[in-house]
């Protein structure tokens, strides 16, 4: 009987430890997503600041690709986007070169 005891305490003890196990991994998993959105939104945020990136144009440069998301319209919203950024490449370089 005591060795049957031992047992089931193993088997407890083995289940205890693997729901620990789920849980602490699930925990570290938000712990590390969350630490990524915050550091992606941080690095944004330093972008949009040195580029003077304007989100509400960026927005609605994007927003036919969201809305037709057929393939002309994404080729084309491509082509106005590669565009602006372009542009915002040539307005950064310039002021980054004057301001040397």
């Amino acid at each position: 009987m005591a060795k049957r005891m031992g047992i089931q305490q193993l088997r407890s003890l083995k289940e205890y430890r693997m729901s620990y196990n789920s849980v602490f991994s699930t925990f570290f998993q938000e712990q590390v997503t969350s630490a990524v959105a915050l550091a992606i939104e941080q690095q944004m945020q330093k972008v949009l600041e040195e580029t003077q990136l304007d989100m509400n144009e960026f927005d609605n440069l994007l927003q036919p690709i969201i809305d037709t998301c057929t393939k002309d319209a994404i080729s084309v919203s491509v082509l106005n986007l590669n565009s602006y950024l372009v542009g915002l490449w040539i307005k950064y370089s310039l002021n980054f070169e004057i301001v040397q």
